[in-house]
């Protein structure tokens, strides 16, 4: 007797008939079936006769022919991943990458099946002070990030839920959030922002993340992973002293800071987009300068601080693999 199970596919806002999946089924080997709905998701259990022992087997994220996608819930699409790259000394190579989607698996609570994004951006122009080499020169750059490219596509082309973008134009960190922003699809509530050199390694508790983000709306908005130990910043972090500076959720600590950095950092999707409008023409570039002129500007913790993760004088989330400097990785 062989017991299989197969996890059907539903696009978004489509439901399955069950009477029409049921004769689908038998259509296919005359097997009987039992159709049961749970958590939006359509599960099929057939029975057939063979001369095997019982297994159960799930469907994975191959798509060929004679199998199935697994179905997202709202729950894996409710948080998405942004990791942002470009051309590095080690192109083609994709170590560091892969090292970075690896990490991914420290953070404990986030769905498996969360939709990321690998955002490829293009070389600078030669307008950028980075963007100033001879013809021949940018061609070969342009020629080691197409390899660079072809390698993450097919490092990743088998797992649905990772989608390889290729700019055509240099965007920088900010426009490769905002490009991102304008991808996700309205079950997505949360962004991790990732850069490519920089990996977990330490556990994260994603779902106490989301637990604190929904109790304090107005005081948690935007959660970074340190590279150092959580200390105050240099120059008078006034946030840093104030009263509600420290928020405890379900065993996560989170301490606010003046002090602003691109670094792995995770927001909701709707404080993300309130940032980018209020940045306007200056988001193609990175978030630091400006987001920290913006917190001197207002003298506003509550709207432009970021929270550590952690607790204060705790140590590094992340740790910076120098992707500017990894030569033949």
């Amino acid at each position: 007797m062989v017991t299989i199970q197969l996890l059907l596919l539903r696009q978004t806002n489509v439901l399955l008939d069950e009477n029409v999946v049921h004769n689908n089924w038998e259509s296919m080997g005359g097997m009987t079936s039992n159709v049961s709905n749970s958590n939006n998701c359509s599960m099929i259990t057939a029975t057939a006769t063979a001369n095997t022992t019982t297994t159960t087997t799930n469907t994975s994220t191959n798509t060929a022919a004679g199998q199935y996608s697994y179905y997202y819930s709202k729950a894996d699409k409710e948080t998405a991943i942004l990791v942002t790259t470009n051309w590095i000394p080690s192109a083609p190579s994709i170590d560091l990458v892969k090292e970075v989607m690896d990490s991914l698996n420290l953070i404990e609570g986030l769905s498996p099946k969360a939709p990321t994004y690998i955002v490829i951006d293009h070389i600078f122009p030669e307008s950028h002070r980075d963007g100033k080499k001879n013809k021949e020169e940018r061609i070969a750059l342009e020629v080691t990030l197409e390899e660079y490219s072809f390698n993450l596509m097919k490092e990743y082309m088998h797992r649905d839920n990772v989608h390889v973008i290729v700019n055509k134009v240099n965007l920088h960190i900010g426009g490769n959030i905002n490009k991102t922003l304008e991808l996700l699809e309205p079950e997505t509530k949360y962004l991790y922002v990732l850069q490519h050199d920089f990996k977990f390694i330490k556990p994260i508790n994603h779902t106490a993340i989301i637990l604190a983000m929904k109790t304090y709306p107005q005081r948690l908005k935007h959660v970074r992973f340190n590279k150092k130990t959580n200390v105050p910043k240099r120059r008078g972090d006034v946030c840093w002293y104030e009263p509600d500076a420290q928020i405890h959720v379900d065993g996560a600590n989170f301490t606010k800071t003046c002090g602003w950095s691109d670094n792995n950092h995770f927001s909701s999707v709707e404080h993300y987009k309130r940032l980018i409008k209020e940045l306007g023409s200056t988001i193609n570039r990175p978030l630091e300068a400006p987001m920290q002129h913006k917190m001197y500007q207002f003298n506003n913790c509550s709207e432009w601080a970021q929270h550590v993760y952690g607790s204060p004088w705790q140590g590094r989330h992340i740790l910076h693999l120098d992707g500017r400097n990894s030569f033949g990785v």
